[in-house]
């Protein structure tokens, strides 16, 4: 049943890519969110993880980059599979594009209201 769900759960991985790459090109862009889009509302566990550590790094007033991201997350087996301080350059490259990570952000956060219904219509 929870292959069904993963199957049909509202997500957009790539949305969630460029707010990362977003937030590690320009920091200030995490305060056009982190107001209403939280950890838990990125479908991919790891992006979650990812942008919980950029807030914390941001919130002790350094500046949250490739290199700091990797010092804290480094030793995760999840973020080694998905191939470390490569995974966190390719963010950062997708994300060049971007003109408003609000855009962006709305779009995970709306999606994750949508998985949060489907999973109230299951119970």
């Amino acid at each position: 049943m929870e292959k069904d769900l993963a199957k049909i759960a509202p997500s957009n991985i790539q949305a969630e890519q460029m707010i990362l790459g977003a937030i590690l090109i320009n920091n200030r862009a995490l305060y056009n969110i982190n107001e209403f889009l939280l950890p838990e509302h990125f479908y991919e566990p790891l992006h979650g993880k990812i942008y919980k550590s950029i807030n914390l790094i941001i919130s002790k007033g350094i500046s949250a980059t490739v290199i700091s991201l990797k010092n804290m997350l480094g030793n995760e087996l999840a973020f080694e599979e998905i191939g470390g301080v490569d995974y966190l350059a390719k963010l950062t490259t997708l994300a060049l594009s971007i003109v408003n990570v609000n855009e962006y952000g709305k779009i995970v956060y709306d999606l994750a209201l949508r998985r949060y219904l489907i999973e109230i219509e299951k119970k």
